[in-house]
């Protein structure tokens, strides 16, 4: 009788006990979950995490980061359902109506798309933890429901907490969704190949302004330079059909005759773009190669982005790859560049013909 009132005694400490090495496994479980997704191994991520689950239904964590995953992996349904279910389990997780918002407003499948619903779960994500990457995604939700007003105010906000706290790893990310806003055009199924390994790091056309008000993005990364002009418009094609800022420069290189070389993005400092150049050769591009080139052709300025996109189809049926940069001096309105040029002599050499080809181009620092 002695031995069975010890062991009652003991019973509620060996069952703390037990649920103590429970949410251990369970929270060694999410952590692997979690290195996981870092890895993209979004399989192994999405078993580890249901793993966790079934030793803890209620762990929040557990279902929000596997909504993550099912959501990188394309199964966009589910990961709404992990997603609302995390939500269920706290009210007040700001991580999951942060993820949640995310689906709803950048989701590649327009069916799943809910501008309004996706803007409401960001606010309230903000409004629980004002943190940057919580701001970035209500700029996303703000973008998709067209209100790029208020996109470009929090993105600036996001940028701005970036900047303070001093993480810079994703500024220039931040800054490129920043330019998209500013071109009324919202991410949608862009954003995916935005994110990933590579062009995380390249669709980054920073937005950092000289003193002055000046802005100036001198340095560009060379991919390659080809013979044929045909063949490095091509190229740029298919680089921005993956979400790179790529464009063609024109080039007289003496006793060589006439090149055509690839660039991808601007930069304001060499720091980021040599951050780039490190994921574009991660990406087998050989010849990434930093330049510092500050001079442009500008052959448009507008603020509409119906006019630049036409004038931008008219230069390529000329042959010419433009891109664009936000003129910080011209209340947001958007330059149309053509080419990157070490001084403003080589930049001079093509005005002529282009003006031959019936555009109003002039020199101009990028």
């Amino acid at each position: 009788m002695k031995g069975i009132v010890s062991f009652l005694r003991l019973l509620p400490v060996a069952i703390c006990l037990l649920f103590a090495q429970q949410s251990l496994s369970v929270e060694n479980w999410v952590e692997r979950g979690l290195s996981l997704l870092k890895s993209e191994r979004f399989e192994d991520a999405i078993e580890a995490f249901s793993i966790a689950i079934e030793g803890m239904p209620d762990e929040p964590r557990a279902y929000n980061y596997r909504g993550v995953a099912w959501f990188y992996k394309g199964s966009y349904d589910r990961a709404i359902a992990d997603c609302t279910r995390a939500l269920e389990l706290n009210p007040r997780y700001a991580d999951a109506y942060h993820q949640l918002a995310l689906v709803l407003a950048v989701c590649p499948d327009k069916r799943y798309r809910n501008a309004t619903k996706a803007v409401e779960l960001a606010q309230r994500a903000v409004e629980l933890k004002p943190e940057a990457n919580f701001l970035d995604t209500l700029a996303a939700a703000y973008a998709e429901a067209g209100r790029f007003g208020d996109a470009v105010e929090t993105q600036k906000k996001a940028i701005a907490l970036l900047r303070k706290d001093g993480e810079t790893g994703e500024l220039a990310g931040y800054i490129g969704r920043l330019r998209s806003y500013e071109a009324q055009r919202p991410l949608g199924e862009r954003y995916i190949a935005l994110r990933r390994e590579g062009n995380r790091d390249t669709f980054k056309e920073l937005d950092a302004t000289a003193e002055g008000g000046e802005s100036t993005y001198p340095y560009t990364i060379q991919i390659c330079s080809l013979r044929d002009r045909e063949r490095s418009n091509r190229v740029v094609t298919r680089l921005r059909k993956k979400g790179d800022p790529a464009f063609t420069s024109p080039a007289h290189i003496p006793g060589k005759g006439d090149w055509h070389r690839v660039f991808i993005g601007f930069y304001e400092t060499l720091e980021g773009e040599g951050r780039a150049a490190l994921a574009f050769k991660k990406r087998r591009f050989r010849y990434a190669n930093v330049v510092k080139k500050p001079y442009a052709i500008q052959v448009g300025l507008s603020d509409s982005g119906e006019e630049q996109k036409k004038l931008e189809a008219d230069l390529r049926s000329k042959g010419y790859q433009a891109y664009s940069i936000r003129d910080g001096r011209a209340n947001g309105r958007i330059r149309l560049l053509i080419g990157a040029f070490r001084t403003e002599k080589e930049a001079a050499s093509l005005i002529k013909t282009l003006q031959e080809e019936g555009f109003k181009p002039r020199v101009v620092r990028r």
